[in-house]
């Protein structure tokens, strides 16, 4: 099994007093499975057709964000790839 892969970058290196820092983290799994869906239809007469489709999933991921100054970052938003945190500093 792979360790997930997680990058983060923040909007102010160099933040002062007061502003609102902006912390984004991108992230994912390596190690996804693949799964394929075969769909047939069939008329009255007995034509059929078919079309497949495939889809992966990878395990989820766990984010847990740590300050050394004690600060609480606060979660914006996030799609599964992609997550947002935000702190005043």
């Amino acid at each position: 099994m792979a360790n997930p892969i997680v990058a983060a970058v923040v909007d102010k290196p160099a933040p002062v007093i007061g502003d609102v820092v902006t912390l984004t983290i991108n992230y994912s799994d390596p190690d996804a499975t693949s799964a394929t869906i075969t769909v047939t239809g069939t008329d009255a007469e007995g034509h059929a057709a078919t079309v497949t489709t495939t889809y992966s999933v990878s395990d989820p991921v766990a984010l847990t964000v740590v300050d050394s100054s004690g600060r609480m970052w606060v979660k914006q938003s996030d799609n599964g790839a992609v997550a947002v945190y935000k702190t005043t500093i």
